[in-house]
């Protein structure tokens, strides 16, 4: 769960001898680093936040009701994986890594009571790679209005459905994080894509009961639509989740499956390079699939059931892509089947395991060719306090049926049929 640090006032904000979380005190003295640009860069980020504070708190002064929160957390970690494709062939990897479980971010939470029970509410998150200082993208940032009984309406960079109904019962979107996602994670229960531009409506809880739903447009192309709608449900031991998704057509060569398809194009069958231009097996197609729109649909259903420390899960994704502007009627699947369990072995020791198999299809002028993916992996955490962790983490894929390659979210792909990770690191929130 997110923690988060109160401002109550543009004096406890920005005020260094008041300041209740040290936006300015903090970060404006000199760190015990070396580097002049090292030091300019802290600087900066530090004037900016702090004229962002100024802003948002001093418009807060205006109503008693109104609160403005500081949060985040900083996930780090050392991860060793092997073998992994590169230009020297195939072999082992160190990397000291960044969002190994959960994503890097700083993000500002804000509210202002309306009267009536509304409110009207804002987030702002900016991802944060703390391997190496450098901002990413991947984190919300909305405004909306909220109410206990009409539920919550808000608009902006927003996650879909599948992370709000369905991703919370895999691993990946629980302990095991990034690597834990299915191949690719074509399904999204990763959140590797975001829905921007949109409008994202989300009921109150009715007795356990939610639903939830969110349209956005490209402005560029008012076709091409992302929505998304789920359903879940939640009361004493059980929790259901269920989602549907369909994402606007986007170029082939920006999938993470691109990867794949270029490095083994002439055996890859998902989706192959020569699926987006109808191009017969074995043909060098590149090219012309760079071209290449492909939209994709995803749906799926899963549950959680706890029996004492233990909480088991089960979990169904389908993943559907389509040649847009290339090769209609060419159709690539995904199949994903997850079984995963939990365990709290102690109040500050908790394990988790889950295993996958992924299977794909691709279908071309009424012939269908085949792979597979099995992937098992175990997860330990140990809270030292309520805000601070650590965890080690190791995971195994091997590929089967006609897939050439391996591919681990977050590494990439293996260059053989298989490919084993490990990663260690500490986690705090704040």
């Amino acid at each position: 769960m997110r923690q988060s640090v109160l401002i109550s006032s543009y004096a406890d904000c920005c005020d260094p001898a008041r300041s209740v979380y040290p936006i300015a005190a903090g970060l404006t003295a000199d760190p015990p680093v070396t580097g002049t640009v090292r030091r300019r860069r802290i600087r900066s980020r530090a004037a900016s936040l702090a004229a962002l504070c100024t802003c948002l708190l001093s418009a807060g002064n205006a109503c008693a009701e109104s609160e403005v929160a500081l949060y985040g957390e900083i996930d780090t970690g050392v991860t060793y994986a092997n073998p992994v494709a590169g230009e020297g062939g195939r072999g082992r990897r160190w990397s000291v890594s960044s969002s190994n479980v959960a994503g890097n971010f700083v993000g500002l939470r804000g509210s202002e009571d309306l009267g009536g029970g509304a409110s009207a509410i804002f987030t702002i998150e900016q991802g944060i790679d703390s391997s190496n200082g450098q901002a990413v993208e991947g984190q919300p940032m909305f405004v909306g209005l909220s109410h206990p009984v009409w539920g919550t309406l808000t608009l902006g960079l927003q996650y879909d459905a599948i992370n709000d109904f369905l991703a919370p019962l895999t691993l990946t979107g629980s302990d095991g994080g990034t690597y834990f996602a299915h191949p690719f994670d074509a399904d999204n229960a990763n959140a590797s894509v975001l829905s921007s531009h949109s409008v994202k409506w989300a009921s109150a809880d009715w007795d356990g009961f939610r639903v939830g739903g969110q349209y956005s447009i490209d402005p560029e192309r008012s076709d091409r639509s992302t929505w998304s709608i789920g359903a879940g449900y939640g009361a004493g031991a059980l929790s259901l989740g269920a989602a549907y998704a369909q994402y606007a057509d986007v170029a082939f060569s920006d999938l993470p499956e691109a990867g794949i398809a270029g490095i083994g194009s002439a055996g890859a069958p998902f989706p192959p390079v020569r699926v987006m231009s109808s191009q017969p097996a074995g043909s060098d197609s590149a090219s012309v699939a760079d071209a290449a729109r492909v939209a994709r649909r995803v749906y799926g259903a899963g549950l959680n059931y706890s029996l004492g420390p233990a909480t088991f899960g089960a979990v169904y994704t389908h993943v559907r892509y389509d040649s847009v502007n290339l090769a209609p009627g060419v159709r690539a699947a995904l199949d994903n089947y997850e079984v995963n369990a939990r365990y709290d072995a102690t109040p500050a020791v908790r394990l988790a395991a889950g295993f996958t198999h992924s299977s794909g299809t691709l279908r071309v002028a009424g012939q269908s060719q085949r792979a597979a993916w099995n992937q098992i992996g175990v997860h330990a955490n140990y809270a030292m306090s309520r805000r601070t962790d650590l965890y080690a983490e190791g995971l195994h894929q091997r590929t089967m049926s006609g897939a050439p390659l391996a591919f681990v979210n977050g590494i990439g792909a293996s260059g053989t049929d298989q490919m084993s990770v490990l990663a260690m690191g500490v986690r705090h929130r704040f």
